[in-house]
């Protein structure tokens, strides 16, 4: 049995969105992710620099002083690589449905 890869399509591709989450073997999703159609899955609200299993213990409280800033937690999708949306008013490669020569009734 293979590994199962999951990914996150950043193009769409046989039917799947942008934005949707699939897993797919191994040789699968490298290529999907060589191509750049997809990026490895990232789990929201787990960081990779997090110790496995071990529960963040907040700091003891000091008295006095500046309070501690908040930090935003990172946000999974890279900031360097933005998914480009579709434009529906205006696709890249319009398709004309109907040939505008030949009308659909006859005279």
């Amino acid at each position: 049995m293979t590994d199962t890869k999951i990914v996150t399509f950043k193009k769409e591709w046989r039917g799947y969105a942008i934005g949707e989450i699939a897993g797919f073997d191994s040789d699968a999703a490298a290529s999907l992710i060589q191509s750049g159609r997809a990026m490895a899955y990232v789990a929201p609200g787990i960081s990779e620099k997090a110790p496995a299993g071990g529960g963040a213990k907040k700091p003891a409280a000091r008295k006095g002083g500046k309070a501690a800033e908040t930090v935003d937690p990172v946000d999974p999708i890279d900031p360097l690589d933005p998914v480009d949306p579709i434009d529906p008013i205006d696709p890249v490669d319009p398709v004309d449905p109907v040939d505008p020569e030949e009308p659909d009734e006859k005279p």
